[in-house]
């Protein structure tokens, strides 16, 4: 989004609803989702979100009961305007990803089977499913939208055909897997324990690892404006900042797991157990917290909706 008027879409578990708030920490709206909301997903023009209703508290603990759904919310109206239902059957759906150049709706599930559902993102019918690796808990789309990456903890990494859902590779980084993102140099970023893995994504082969500041485990990547990385190390209650030749632990609350930085340089982490949003500047700076978010989860940002 090239706008600096913004934002902030916090997926606040416990609430279960979207949070919409200005910069100021300000409540614009909620949007009610339904029991423990996780992953957004928001469309190329800022328009719309889509949050997956997970049901369950986070990878390791499955406290609650497992979802149906992922709620649609017209974000100008800031209001829930579909749904897109799974099959009888099929519950937890947590990753949730537009695939790139096309009008499909990805979204995967984590309790009874491993499956990835394709909806058609205007009409909300499902298209196609096609089964995952035992445990996978997220993905990533390759840019042109032709493979999916997930990932599966311990089970590691697949690379995975997006129409046919045929696995075309695997790769075990160690130690398990909890987050990838995509560099602008076209590299895969992986999550692993006290280290960032770094995958070519053609061969699908390690090219090197890159050692935290921390011994526990990484969290969901992301590349910053600089070309620096920044990862949440959930265990340990902060971010690490990996430039060339170091890496850098910066405090922000209990169990980060996301981290997005805005188009006006402010750096955000959702801390899953703790009631607040952390904003640290461009360079890493801690600033004032954002408070009153309640066990926030996934983070996106989006124009304000108009007043």
């Amino acid at each position: 989004m090239a706008t600096l008027d913004y934002c902030i879409l916090s997926v606040e578990e416990e609430r279960g609803q979207l949070g919409i708030l200005r910069r100021d920490g300000t409540r614009v709206a909620s949007v009610p989702i339904g029991g423990r909301p996780h992953e957004i997903e928001v469309s190329s023009d800022g328009a719309t979100a889509y949050v997956t209703q997970f049901g369950i508290a986070d990878y390791d603990h499955r406290i609650g009961t497992p979802g149906t759904k992922v709620v649609e919310a017209a974000l100008q109206s800031a209001r829930a305007t579909g749904v897109f239902a799974l099959p009888v059957g099929s519950r937890g759906p947590h990753g949730v990803k537009l695939r790139p150049h096309s009008r499909e709706l990805f979204v995967n599930t984590e309790v009874d089977g491993d499956r990835m559902f394709v909806f058609d993102a205007k009409t909300r019918r499902l298209r196609r499913s096609f089964g995952l690796p035992a445990g996978t808990h997220n993905f990533i789309f390759a840019p042109d939208g032709r493979t999916l990456f997930s990932f599966a903890g311990k089970g590691g990494l697949s690379k995975v055909d997006a129409t046919s859902g045929r696995i075309a590779a695997t790769i075990d980084g160690g130690s398990p897997i909890r987050g990838l993102a995509f560099t602008r140099a076209g590299e895969l970023l992986a999550s692993a324990r006290g280290e960032l893995l770094v995958i070519d994504a053609l061969s699908f082969k390690l090219k090197r690892r890159m050692l935290a500041s921390v011994h526990g485990q990484l969290l969901y990547p992301t590349q910053l404006a600089s070309g620096d990385f920044a990862v949440p190390a959930m265990d340990d209650n902060g971010i690490v900042i990996f430039a060339p030749g170091s890496a850098r632990f910066i405090p922000t609350g209990k169990a980060p797991i996301i981290v997005r930085q805005a188009s006006d340089g402010l750096i955000y982490v959702a801390n899953v157990d703790d009631t607040y949003l952390s904003t640290l500047t461009a360079l890493g700076a801690p600033l004032a917290h954002i408070n009153g978010v309640l066990t926030p989860n996934g983070l996106a940002f989006a124009p304000c909706p108009a007043q």
